[in-house]
């Protein structure tokens, strides 16, 4: 069983140590540094959270404040939406 976070789901780009380092002492974006993650699905955070509200992608799983859906529901749910692979 795999779970994957919005940021697997979704992407994000990269944040060098140095942009993060501004961005702490700024007080706002991404703290710390990351690489950046292909999205499977290529849609904002409103769009995706507007389309679990209209049943098209499953609900997460929560521990805590963080977010967690099953791989295999994602993947059939981009199939569902023409995106995935068959």
């Amino acid at each position: 069983m795999r779970y994957l976070r919005i940021d697997d789901i979704i992407g994000c780009e990269a944040v060098s140590s140095h942009q993060a380092r501004l961005n702490k002492e700024a007080g706002s974006g991404p703290r710390r540094s990351r690489t950046s993650h292909p999205a499977l699905l290529p849609v904002g955070k409103t769009t995706f959270y507007a389309l679990i509200n209209a049943g098209k992608i499953p609900r997460p799983t929560k521990v805590g404040r963080m977010s967690f859906w099953l791989a295999s529901d994602i993947e059939n749910a981009l199939i569902r939406l023409g995106i995935g692979k068959d």
